[in-house]
């Protein structure tokens, strides 16, 4: 996992990057990604019951 501050960043090349990221667009992503996360658990159970009724509706035709 890496750690970037805010401020400025070396990416390996002695280089040094500097850049400035706003706050508000800092919690925007954040709560952009949270929204995303919770989708996609809601999606990951909503597969797992179509998943089961496709294994019921299976067997019944056996």
């Amino acid at each position: 996992m890496q750690n970037f501050d805010n401020s400025s960043g070396n990416f390996g090349n002695n280089t040094n990057y500097y850049y400035n990221v706003p706050e508000f667009l800092l919690k925007s992503q954040k709560d952009y990604i949270g929204l995303l996360k919770e989708e996609n658990e809601r999606l990951k159970t909503e597969n797992r019951k179509l998943q089961e009724e496709n294994k019921l509706l299976k067997s019944r035709q056996k």
